[in-house]
């Protein structure tokens, strides 16, 4: 329920368009278009976007759809990212989750967050992953979208990403089981203690450790 609470309220901020008196603001034309997004200097694009975000102003989406790929500025690029989780849709998770492996860890945090407001419950897969990033920001976010979701649903996740076949998905899952004190944690890690995949075996070995210690 907190997950649908969190995506609710977003959606109700949404509607709320206040008017503004924000010079940047003024400036801009019904249809936001790249060449104008791109005359303002960067010291003016990360307030613009979040007055824009503020504003509901979602018809400026195609606008940084398209800037995305091109942006190197990565203040820019992560306030971007929020315009996108803002304005956007499940769809536009394929253009996100590349940026939860970005080199920079502000990318990566909003990259978090932008996911949760597409409000697909099967985004978090890509998410839970990042309990292990190096950057407390990144792993705050991730934690946090953990807990917006409820345990049972939380598991039945960890549940599709030990199935999945996929390494990656599996060593994250295995990771993240050991939060989820239960024998169904422990049978569901037991069988990678036998892993062709080294990784995989070292991960299920340190999760059986700590569930028995719980």
């Amino acid at each position: 329920m907190r997950f649908y609470a969190r995506k609710a309220l977003a959606a109700a901020k949404g509607l709320r368009r206040p008017k503004t008196d924000d010079s940047l603001l003024m400036l801009i034309p019904d249809v936001l278009d790249t060449t104008t997004f791109l005359r303002f200097a960067d010291e003016e694009k990360c307030p613009l976007i979040k007055a824009l975000i503020d504003q509901n102003r979602s018809d400026t989406l195609p606008c940084f759809l398209e800037l995305l790929p091109e942006e190197k500025n990565p203040r820019i690029l992560a306030a971007m990212i929020m315009a996108v989780g803002a304005f956007g849709t499940s769809s536009e998770s394929k253009v996100l989750i590349p940026f939860l492996s970005h080199k920079d860890a502000r990318v990566r945090a909003n990259a978090i967050e932008a996911l949760e407001l597409l409000g697909n419950l099967k985004l978090f897969a890509y998410i839970f992953p990042l309990l292990e990033d190096t950057d407390n920001r990144v792993r705050a976010n991730a934690a946090r979208s953990l807990r917006s979701i409820e345990p049972f649903t939380s598991f039945r996740l960890l549940q599709a990403m030990i199935s999945s076949g996929k390494v990656p998905f599996q060593a994250s899952a295995i990771y993240v089981l050991r939060y989820f004190i239960s024998d169904a944690s422990a049978a569901l890690v037991t069988p990678f203690l036998d892993s062709p995949h080294e990784d995989l075996r070292r991960r299920a070995a340190q999760t059986l450790r700590i569930l028995a210690e719980k």
